[in-house]
């Protein structure tokens, strides 16, 4: 329907992404797609920003994170000194603290149920 290889080695996440912004762009509109956290992995986020920055109509990933939530940013690069391997994370970012922190930068949202 839009295009996809279903026998391609890519991991499922991938592949509801890639067709998620397929849907976005056949329907002229931006795209919200609710995930599990299970899905809320690192590739599927690159490849999501992947397909955004060449897309006119993006496509937004709405999923529902631990409150212990960590993020990691890049390590910093340190002169060829030390001994061992580099290091893998930089600094931690705690998820609840970021939305606290750049409260502006968020849309604030309801979810009603009609009983």
């Amino acid at each position: 329907m839009f295009g996809g290889n279903l026998s391609s080695p890519l991991s499922h996440a991938i592949q509801m992404i890639r067709n998620g912004r397929a849907i976005a762009q056949t329907f002229s509109e931006n795209v919200y797609f609710a995930l599990d956290r299970c899905f809320l992995t690192v590739p599927l986020l690159m490849e999501l920003k992947r397909l955004n920055e060449s897309a006119v109509y993006r496509l937004h990933v709405i999923a529902r994170a631990k409150a212990n939530c960590t993020a990691y940013a890049k390590p910093e690069k340190k002169p060829d000194l030390r001994r061992g391997r580099p290091c893998k994370k930089g600094k931690s970012i705690k998820a609840m603290d970021l939305f606290e922190s750049r409260k502006h930068d968020f849309i604030a949202s309801c979810i009603c149920r009609n009983d």
